[in-house]
């Protein structure tokens, strides 16, 4: 029979929880009796952060080892990996659909008799099972660390239109409209990087088209995009990220 190692996963993420995956394959000994431990990550900003993680771990126990990975293109390398049965014990990675696939394939750990779990915020834990494709008994990641992202605003403009700061949808909808009325372009992407572009509008483009323009086959489709141009909300939203002149509200 094929035997699956399973590992733990740390689990990160743009406005999401980052979190630990982990092996169930079991860690290794090296030649001087310290059990070897491999954790793989994917934040080429975090390489620094993770090494000083591993100096300090190794200088306080005696009896482990740890190693900290942080290739290049880690997780092409990653799945590479995989198909080689050749795991880490635990592996760093955000919660995309790289984490949802790898519960599906069942080579994740199940962690929910760890202890530290009970002092992770239930929000976390609950957006950690929500990225799962279909709901999976047990807990297949650890959540370690959260970021978000926000609207940077150019003030001198809002001072000089005597703009309110909107605290609520609602208000950042209504204060887009009154922008346009101005002639003046409410919000700017500056696509240097996608990513904080696709943060925002990940979390906009759920509710732009109605479910039943979502299917396959290029025809349906072609519907979405024209979906699109419905009357919600969100949508005002998304006309108000359109050409036009110079904008007061940056995506960052």
């Amino acid at each position: 029979m094929r035997k699956r190692n399973k590992f733990v996963s740390l689990f990160l993420a743009c406005t999401l929880p980052a979190s630990m995956l982990f092996t169930g394959c079991g860690s290794s000994q090296n030649n001087s009796g310290k059990i070897e431990i491999e954790l793989v990550q994917y934040k080429p900003e975090a390489v620094d952060v993770f090494k000083q993680l591993e100096e300090e771990f190794n200088r306080t126990h005696d009896n482990i080892h740890l190693t900290i990975d942080s290739p290049n293109d880690a997780m092409t390398i990653m799945k590479t990996r995989f198909i080689r049965e050749d795991y880490p014990d635990i592996l760093g990675i955000g919660g995309d659909i790289n984490f949802s696939y790898f519960v599906d394939a069942g080579i994740l750990a199940d962690v929910s008799d760890y202890p530290g779990m009970a002092d992770i915020n239930q929000g976390y834990r609950d957006i950690l099972e929500g990225l799962e494709f279909v709901p999976t008994d047990g807990t297949y990641g650890v959540p370690y660390v959260a970021n978000a992202a926000g609207i940077l605003y150019n003030r001198e403009m809002f001072k000089e239109h005597n703009w309110e700061i909107p605290e609520t949808w609602e208000e950042l909808i209504a204060l887009c409209e009154q922008i346009k009325s101005e002639g003046i372009l409410p919000f700017y992407f500056g696509f240097k990087d996608t990513w904080t572009c696709l943060a925002p509008w990940n979390s906009l483009a759920v509710d732009l088209a109605p479910p039943r323009c979502v299917s396959t086959g290029k025809r349906r489709q072609h519907r979405i995009c024209h979906g699109i141009q419905g009357s919600s909300r969100k949508n005002a939203a998304a006309r108000s990220l359109r050409g036009g002149r110079p904008l007061c509200l940056r995506i960052q």
